[in-house]
């Protein structure tokens, strides 16, 4: 009887561990700064809102035109987005990639990453380990627990006084 008692107490806390899971959402990094991604297999393409854009320094370029990641420019707020950011770089774990992105106001999500990267980065979704794999370099991601870090903000402007 105990016996029994012990072995359902791991899968009762595993089940409740996956129905806590809210997002499939994973650190990574874009241009070299770490950032919170979306898994969403849902969407061909990778969107990038707004906010990120700005905390990366990117402009983004009226869809149909190339862009160039510059430093400095804000994309305009209140405007009609179609836009896209060409050339982002990202890293997942040790994979490396370049993609494009469309930009999106949301205030949700940083970076979402669509069916055409997850595709060209091998991944596999695994929702009972909780990670991403990522078949080239056979690396798991952790999908974060996005309600214990629902504000996940950098402040790269360090004002000190000295």
């Amino acid at each position: 009887m105990m016996e029994k008692q012990q072995e359902e107490r791991p899968r009762v806390e595993e089940t409740e561990r996956a129905l806590t899971l809210t997002a499939l959402v994973v650190r990574c990094k874009c241009c070299e700064t770490e950032v919170k991604a979306s898994i969403n297999t849902g969407c061909q393409h990778n969107c990038i809102s707004t906010a990120c854009c700005r905390r990366l320094g990117l402009m983004p370029a009226p869809e149909g035109h190339p862009y160039e990641q510059t430093v400095g420019h804000r994309p305009g707020i209140g405007t009609m987005l179609s836009h896209t950011v060409e050339g982002l770089k990202l890293q997942l774990g040790r994979e490396r990639t370049q993609c494009s992105a469309r930009v999106v106001e949301d205030d949700v999500f940083e970076l979402c990453l669509g069916l055409q990267t997850l595709l060209e980065l091998k991944c596999c979704v695994d929702l009972s380990g909780r990670v991403l794999r990522l078949a080239g370099s056979g690396e798991e991601l952790p999908f974060l627990d996005t309600q214990t870090e629902s504000q996940y903000h950098h402040d790269n402007n360090k004002n000190t006084t000295m």
